[in-house]
């Protein structure tokens, strides 16, 4: 029954004028308050040139929040980070917010961006939620400026109370120290930037970790003599995890805990410490009486370098270059050629640019310019063959719905579309219903079945872990980097607590050479998926809480890396600073015994453990591989390996051993790797960080067990220096 409008053309009239009038005042007086509350009296900014990160490092983001409101605002901050292409990079949920009236300072660290465009500019833009209420309230967006792909920018901070005097002296040193005025001149310096950055000493962390965001660290005097023990502490920590320090000491007065953190620092044995102090509180050593006062010293996993006296501080000192290569661990083939020249040899990186996979779909025609690219661009290259890393972290397959509870089903379908339903609707009278009802409860067991197979395949293992760990002199965990490979059976939000870490989500298809990977359907091609933009809620590296919103059958693999401050409680009982013999087959030998007794998997836990197999363990030196327990294919560089890796070499498609033990561990890829051999701790999304061996250097040994332990793959490292 159809209705007939009976309003006047006056009366329409109105209501058409009268309606959004009403609308828009009631929008006015709606939003005033609204507006007013939208807004706080508060500036937010970002302090230059504080904010200054290194290629692959966190960002370590100080930030100044100007509160001019009454009262105490508490909350939390949430920063949303975008590229200027405005894709999604992340999003920051930093709680506990507390902001009085006046300037604070507020230090967030944020993992290192890959922008993935030719402005590396990222947007933060910040949204205050107020304690309690709830109520969000937006802030105008900020600019930061990270790391370009087609650069390496490399950080030395200065820790230093910070006179205007001390900081030219220390800056012409920074200087001096730079990584591109060791550069050939067939290279240039266009491709390396070495940045200087300021920390007060009263800034200075107190957690190693926070120190990864810089390359090396300068100390003078002045800022050794106010670190406090916590900072003490956590500097030598990441000295010992692969970072570097240049001491500079003067006639400065010093406390007796800083005293003793420089015979730490430089290894002093026990009960011969090379630095005492005076009654006053001035150092007392030999270096003195050297040619060079300089000392050059491993720490753990580290270098130390310490000089004496205004001469040998001044930036034209002439053991300037061999010091900067010593603390950027320039390759120990390089050396003389800097020794003599100042430089690092340019031909010895165009031989390791030859030999590189990255040459990719290069033909011949351009063979020669693409080495001489190779060999003198220092971007970040991935760690291309860690395919047998990925295969071994994935699932071996999926748990199915077991086949008694499917034949249980089929059997009641049965019985609901055959008896049951002919004689129910038989007594009802009403059998011409069946032509609804065989649908419906045909439907009704297909739904049943998909969420009963669902159901059983969100059950399926779906994170499995690489940890390497570095072990230092001493037999201490130095560092520990996890490499957690996440694979959901159904697209979902996966959550992963983080202690004291530092966590990078990784795109594995940089790493792994395959485009076909695990699927239940078959081995298909599909198309490259990958997590959205990760939520981080907590704050790095003390606690954080991280979600991935990951598609069904998409690995995503994650790295967190921790320096600890206590010893994990699994260290197997293998005394690492017994250094073997190496080189005979009776050494050898008896190294694989003391491995097989202290690493040994009961075959209870081979059974129970979600990764198969024993232990495996083997030495690198130079380019070779000595296998000596377990899966020699996994160590040994051999043509009868079994997993290899297809490269485009030129014109042609050649295979290449893939021995993600090896990978993980010594580098011949070109440019930066070809110039150094390993660079500080990152938790970058790149794994140059991890590389252990200088494989030019003959001295150097490097011993790496591998353990599975349940849904983890363990692998200890320890670098030995001999010389025989």
């Amino acid at each position: 029954m159809s209705s007939t409008r009976t309003d006047s053309p006056v009366k329409r009239a109105a209501g058409t004028t009268l309606i959004p009038a009403l609308v828009a005042v009631a929008f006015v007086s709606c939003s005033i308050p609204v507006q007013a509350q939208s807004r706080l009296p508060l500036q937010i900014e970002v302090e230059y040139p504080a904010n200054v990160s290194r290629t692959g490092g966190p960002v370590r983001l100080q930030m100044t929040f100007n509160w001019s409101g009454s009262g105490v605002f508490q909350g939390a901050l949430q920063l949303e980070a975008r590229n200027s292409a405005g894709e999604g990079l992340g999003t920051f949920y930093l709680d506990k917010l507390y902001l009085t009236a006046g300037e604070q300072p507020q230090e967030i660290m944020l993992p290192g961006f890959r922008v993935g465009t030719l402005d590396n500019s990222i947007s933060l833009s910040p949204t205050l939620i107020a304690a309690g209420s709830g109520r969000r309230y937006d802030h105008s967006d900020l600019t930061v400026i990270v790391p370009s792909d087609q650069k390496r920018e490399l950080v030395a901070a200065i820790l230093s109370p910070g006179s205007l005097i001390s900081k030219r002296a220390e800056n012409d040193i920074v200087d001096a120290l730079r990584l591109e005025r060791l550069a050939p001149p067939e290279v240039g310096t266009d491709g390396i930037l070495t940045k200087m950055v300021d920390w007060h000493v009263d800034d200075a962390p107190q957690d190693p970790l926070r120190y990864c965001a810089c390359d090396i660290v300068l100390l003078p005097a002045e800022g050794l003599a106010e670190l406090q023990p916590p900072q003490l502490e956590a500097l030598l920590a990441w000295v010992r995890a692969g970072g570097g320090v240049c001491v500079v000491l003067n006639d400065a007065e010093f406390k007796l805990e800083q005293v003793d953190w420089l015979n730490l620092l430089a290894g002093s044995a026990e009960g011969a410490p090379a630095f005492l102090r005076d009654s006053q509180g001035r150092l007392i050593h030999e270096l003195d009486e050297s040619e060079e006062n300089v000392l050059h010293r491993s720490c753990g996993l580290g270098r130390v370098v310490v000089t004496v006296g205004p001469d040998q501080a001044h930036p034209q000192a002439p053991h300037w270059p061999r010091t900067a290569a010593f603390l950027w661990r320039v390759r120990y083939e390089h050396l003389p050629h800097v020794v003599a020249n100042g430089t690092w040899n340019h031909q010895l990186t165009l031989e390791i640019a030859k030999n590189s996979p990255q040459l990719g779909q290069t033909t011949y025609g351009q063979l020669d310019q693409a080495q001489e690219a190779l060999a003198s661009e220092f971007q970040p290259l991935p760690t291309i063959g860690l395919t047998g890393l990925i295969q071994r972290l994935l699932p071996d397959g999926i748990r199915l719905v077991p086949l008694s509870t499917m034949g249980l089903l089929l059997l009641g379908y049965l019985i609901a579309i055959g008896p049951l339903d002919y004689y129910v609707l038989g007594r009802l009278g009403m059998r011409k219903w069946t032509w609804c009802t065989f649908p419906a409860v045909t439907l009704l067991f297909t739904a049943f079945s998909i969420g009963l197979s669902n159901s059983s395949m969100s059950t399926t293992t779906n994170r499995r872990s690489a940890v390497v760990r570095d072990i230092a002199p001493g037999g201490v965990v130095a560092r520990e980097n996890r490499l957690e490979l996440l694979f959901p059976s159904t697209t979902q939000l996966m959550s992963t607590d983080v202690g004291r870490g530092l966590f990078m989500p990784l795109l594995y298809q940089d790493f792994a050479q395959f485009t076909n990977y695990y699927d239940p359907y078959g081995m298909q091609n599909m198309p490259v998926r990958r997590a959205g933009a990760a939520l981080y809620a907590g704050r790095m590296p003390t606690q954080s809480n991280i979600e991935q919103l990951i598609p069904q059958w998409t690995p995503q693999l994650n790295r967190m890396l921790t320096i600890p401050l206590e010893q994990p409680s699994d260290l197997p009982p293998f005394d690492w600073d017994e250094i073997p013999d190496f080189k005979s087959d009776e050494g050898r030998q008896q190294l694989r015994s003391r491995i097989q007794s202290a690493f040994d998997v009961p075959i209870v836990e081979q059974l129970r453990s979600g990764i198969s197999g024993n232990v495996t363990a083997g030495v690198f030196h130079l380019g070779e591989s000595h296998p000596l327990i377990g899966d020699a294919t996994l160590v040994q560089n051999s043509e009868n390996q079994q997993v290899l890796v297809n490269t485009r070499y030129g014109q042609q498609w050649i295979n290449q051993p893939d021995s993600y033990l090896r990978l993980l561990s010594t580098s011949n890829q070109p440019g930066f790797l070809g110039v150094v051999s390993e660079s500080a701790p990152t938790g970058g999304d790149r794994f140059e960080d991890l590389m252990l061996l200088d494989n030019s250097n003959p001295k150097q040994w490097l011993l790496v067990v591998m353990v599975p332990q349940g849904n983890e793959l363990l692998i200890y490292r320890r670098l030995y220096v001999v010389e025989y």
